[in-house]
């Protein structure tokens, strides 16, 4: 089980202009998934979320950036290159990601526009961090939106990766 940690980059939402970052982070859960009901507790089985899994005896911590495609967090780009090994159209994945994403924007617009209307040349940004887990049809779904997503760099893949980010 995985989840994708995309970095979204809003200007303005009153015209909607949101950037989407060409990487971001594939993390995996300590413990291949399974329905079984014996799994439920395990978080191991079941989450995604690094600052929980990395101190479970199954993280593996990539050594460099180099070491993309293996451990418990790869780049979106190296996940990229496995969804298209396995056949998956990962074109069209991405641009259901990416409806999701401009979806999720536009629900909050009505409620965030009013607040930033009076001032057309405030000179702000937000970054978000978009959660997303692929079900077994590769389908897009938004697990959560990080209004604060992390951008400190507890490896050298995370370094990597949000470096060039911010």
């Amino acid at each position: 089980k995985f989840d994708l940690r995309l970095y979204v980059v809003v200007t303005s939402f009153a015209p909607l202009r949101a950037f989407l970052y060409e990487n971001g982070l594939a993390r995996f859960a300590n413990l291949p998934y399974t329905s079984a009901a014996q799994s439920l507790d395990s978080a191991a089985t079941h989450l995604t979320n690094v600052s929980l899994n990395k101190r479970h005896k199954e993280f593996v911590k990539n050594a460099s950036a180099a070491d993309d495609g293996v451990g418990s967090v790869w780049s979106v780009r190296a996940m990229r290159v496995r969804l298209a090994a396995m056949g998956l159209d990962v074109g069209a994945i991405f641009a259901a990601i990416e409806r999701v994403i401009v979806a999720a924007l536009s629900a909050v617009e009505p409620a965030i526009a009013p607040h930033v209307a009076g001032h057309p040349f405030l000179p702000c940004f937000e970054l978000f961090g978009f959660d997303v887990i692929l079900d077994a049809d590769a389908k897009p779904w938004l697990l959560e939106v990080n209004s604060f997503p992390s951008v400190s760099c507890g490896t050298p893949m995370d370094l990597d990766i949000k470096s060039r980010l911010v």
